[in-house]
């Protein structure tokens, strides 16, 4: 989806952490934190964006972390030009990981409500079962493992990560059956 939308046009990252999404320095990093790479440091409910400029919002991994995911979906259809596009993803069966809170999870069918002021909305599967399965894994033995040490507890998590990646394939097989237990994450796709 990304790729449809060159350097110009008006993208922004939302929630983008200490990162260049792809390497893509010609996105707007907007976040609350003021990394080094991020350019508009802002709270996601409150843009100091005008409205009806942004062609594509890309949002991954933030609506768990705000304490009113909707107002924070409004602000996102505020800025976007008529036209414009969202991608959203939010985790389901995953593990609290605080940013600098962790507030909810919302189901595929949630996430169609929360996103519905929208035009046609596509939520599907991100991440499926297994996915889900090998992070809460890896996150209890990275705890079990660092004996209350948060620097252990972390290298630990990232040699799991490393070292069983590769696990996460499973879950084409196993998304192919009618029934997902657990899934990992939905994203969705909307217009204005």
């Amino acid at each position: 989806m990304l790729a449809k939308y060159g350097e110009d046009k008006v993208i922004l990252n939302l929630g983008s952490g200490p990162s260049y999404f792809q390497g893509r320095r010609d996105i707007v990093n907007v976040d609350i934190f003021a990394f080094e790479e991020v350019d508009i440091c802002a709270q996601a409910a409150d843009l100091p964006i005008k409205s009806d400029t942004v062609d594509l919002v890309w949002n991954i991994g933030l609506l768990e972390h705000v304490e009113s995911p909707g107002k924070v979906v409004e602000e996102m259809k505020r800025v976007l030009k008529p036209g414009g596009e969202a991608f959203i993803y939010m985790p389901f069966m995953y593990p609290i990981h605080g940013a600098p809170h962790d507030y909810q999870r919302l189901t595929g069918s949630g996430l169609e409500v929360l996103l519905s002021s929208f035009g046609g909305v596509d939520v599907q599967l991100a991440s499926g079962t297994t996915s889900s399965m090998l992070a809460m894994m890896q996150e209890w033995l990275a705890t079990l493992f660092s004996f209350k040490s948060k620097t252990l507890h972390d290298c630990i998590l990232i040699m799991l990560m490393a070292t069983t990646f590769p696990i996460k394939y499973l879950d084409k097989i196993i998304t192919n059956h009618q029934i997902s237990l657990s899934p990992g994450g939905f994203f969705a796709v909307v217009k204005k």
